[in-house]
């Protein structure tokens, strides 16, 4: 399926495990369960990463659109 708006990559991103980039320069890897017009994200089975490797498990976690840098599929 082609990708033409960006949530259709969000769409598409469902029930995979992303890597989000924050704008303190901190990763969050989770699966994507849900997402909003704010680019509002909640994650399951999230963990932070520092330098690309696992910090601390976190869980369920909500992340709030405006914190985010980027976003890509693990």
């Amino acid at each position: 399926m082609e990708i033409e708006r960006p949530f259709d990559a969000l769409s598409q991103s469902r029930g995979k495990r992303i890597v989000i980039e924050m704008k303190d320069k901190s990763q969050i890897s989770g699966v994507l369960k849900a997402f909003d017009k704010h680019v509002n994200l909640l994650l399951e089975n999230a963990e932070v990463r520092v330098d690309g490797k696992m910090k601390s498990k976190i869980g369920t976690v909500f992340i709030r659109g405006g914190t985010i840098v980027s976003v890509a599929l693990e």
